[in-house]
């Protein structure tokens, strides 16, 4: 049984450090996450969509220069800085982990 038991905890730490997600995986999540918020705000005419779909792409790739990525072997943390300073109340923070992500903070 306890040879069982180690085998499952190995295994299942092993899944996890493969589907840690990375850098790209988080742009696309942005992108995702971004053209859902513009489409409700844009509405779902063809200029909304165009609108939200140009804005999402624009998010996703600018996010790599605003997060800082901080990799735990078996999960992820992102921590997305739109001003740029030490000032917390303008930062997301995203867990990755298992392939997904998790909003752990966001700004005031």
């Amino acid at each position: 049984m306890r040879r069982l038991t180690s085998i499952l905890i190995i295994a299942l730490l092993g899944v996890l450090v493969a589907t840690n997600p990375g850098m790209d995986a988080f742009s696309e999540f942005v992108a995702e996450q971004s053209e859902r918020i513009l489409r409700r705000e844009t509405g779902d005419s063809p200029l909304g969509r165009a609108l939200a779909g140009a804005g999402a792409g624009l998010a996703g790739s600018y996010v790599e220069r605003v997060t800082e990525r901080r990799t735990y072997l078996l999960f992820s943390t992102y921590t997305i800085d739109l001003d740029g300073t030490t000032d917390e109340s303008y930062e997301w923070r995203f867990l990755g982990v298992a392939g997904r992500f998790f909003e752990l903070e966001s700004p005031e």
